[in-house]
């Protein structure tokens, strides 16, 4: 990952995930991202027979649909992808912009990991690791703090249709917001020239 004195100005594109993090592996559900204006989802179906998943992996996917993303594991989405293609999808995506250099991610090591498997990682970087929030000693906003915003502002924010309800109160966490979210929190802290 990349350690060099980084502005929010040398990140190309932001991008998050969502997905279930079992025992054996981590399964991606969609990948979201921002950049130059632009932000979206991209969905991925995933292969996996839940009656043969033990009990605690089993807790762990329904926590993840009922109080997390609420992406069901079972959905088959029209038009999505295998998990094979998130490589390209990841090469794609950084390539979508030539402003900037780097690809901001969130604490997400799931999505680093795999930014890393695909070549990306000598140009990915935490977004808490900025020299905006280092100054400052503050971090990027987390899943709580989406939350709380998309309930204080429901029109702000689009969350796509991946996502059903969940059985809290709160809003599902949606990859495509929490980039754009993350994206526009990060410009508030630009540091002028």
């Amino acid at each position: 990952m990349a350690t060099e004195n980084i502005t929010f100005k040398d990140i190309r594109i932001v991008i998050c995930s969502q997905g279930y993090h079992l025992d054996c592996e981590y399964l991606f559900r969609e990948i979201g991202f921002c950049c130059d204006g632009l932000s979206s989802s991209i969905p991925f179906n995933c292969r996996i027979n839940k009656s043969t998943i033990d009990l605690k992996n089993q807790l762990i996917i329904k926590y993840y649909e009922n109080e997390i993303h609420g992406i069901p594991i079972v959905s088959k989405f029209e038009n999505s992808l295998t998990m094979s293609e998130i490589k390209p999808v990841l090469k794609t995506l950084y390539n979508l912009s030539e402003n900037g250099k780097y690809i901001g991610i969130n604490s997400d090591e799931n999505l680093k990991g795999m930014l890393y498997k695909c070549g990306l990682g000598s140009v990915t970087v935490d977004l808490d690791t900025l020299q905006e929030f280092k100054k400052t000693n503050n971090k990027c906003p987390r899943d709580d703090d989406l939350q709380f915003i998309i309930k204080q502002d429901v029109n702000r924010f689009n969350i796509c249709n991946l996502h059903n309800r969940l059985q809290s109160q709160h809003f599902p966490i949606c990859a495509k917001v929490k980039a754009e979210f993350l994206a526009e929190y990060c410009k508030t802290y630009i540091i002028p020239e």
